[in-house]
């Protein structure tokens, strides 16, 4: 059934009814789990404020950190392995940021502040949209953080020519994204790619104008703990033109 959708629906139709039927099952899951639990709990304890790392400061809004597993977030450990690359953001004098599959908008928003450039978030699914619309306006970047829908390679070229950060989550639809034949278009951007299922072969092989390197994701524990399915990898790529 879901090869038949993806042949006949349009792909953004299709990646929608994905990120939408994604979600629904990690809200019960993270339900059953009495993990939403924990999250309450350390709301309850410490705040929705961000603590540490390089979006310290920055406010949840509720009603989007009770729905997920935030506490890494919260605490300012998520994706650790990329911090030194958020850290080193300021100086390599970026025009904007392009946030592929931005969730409820953690690096959308954290990036805005930090950089106080454009920052152009894309998600599917229309309430992590709305969350991150919502989490731009409470800390103020509404006028930087620009949500939008699926992004297509088509949506590649509109920026082909200025200096981009990207960060892509997208559940395997970087295979997509990331082609023999759209790699030049990136050739000014610095990539921060999370890679899923065959993407952790496919996308290190291909022939990149950049510098890039592979980073294995740590398993952490306790409120560090992001409850991965199983090993994964970041894909860092570098741009040697800037």
């Amino acid at each position: 059934m879901r090869a038949l959708a993806e042949q006949v629906l349009p792909r953004w139709v299709f990646e929608r009814i994905r990120a939408i039927r994604s979600r629904q099952w990690q809200v019960s899951f993270l339900r059953h789990s009495g993990l939403l639990t924990q999250v309450k709990k350390h709301i309850a304890c410490k705040g929705l404020k961000v603590l540490d790392g390089p979006f310290a400061g920055m406010t949840y809004p509720p009603d989007s950190a009770l729905i997920r597993w935030c506490v890494p977030k919260l605490v300012g450990s998520y994706e650790k392995e990329l911090h030194p690359f958020l850290f080193q953001a300021g100086m390599k004098g970026y025009d904007c940021v392009i946030d592929i599959g931005s969730a409820e908008g953690y690096y959308a928003c954290g990036l805005a502040r930090m950089l106080n450039i454009p920052v152009h978030a894309y998600d599917p699914e229309p309430k992590e949209k709305a969350f991150t619309i919502s989490m731009a306006k409470l800390n103020n970047v509404a006028h930087l953080v620009k949500a939008g829908n699926l992004f297509t390679p088509s949506d590649m070229k509109e920026f082909s020519l200025q200096r981009v950060l990207v960060v892509c989550d997208c559940e395997g639809f970087e295979e997509t994204l990331f082609t023999p034949t759209t790699l030049e278009l990136t050739r000014r951007w610095d990539l921060l790619i999370e890679l899923h299922g065959s993407a952790e072969q496919v996308l290190p092989a291909l022939q990149w104008p950049h510098k890039t390197q592979v980073i294995p994701i740590q398993n952490r524990k306790g409120e560090e703990d992001e409850y991965r399915p199983g090993r994964q990898s970041f894909l860092v790529c570098e741009a040697m033109d800037s």
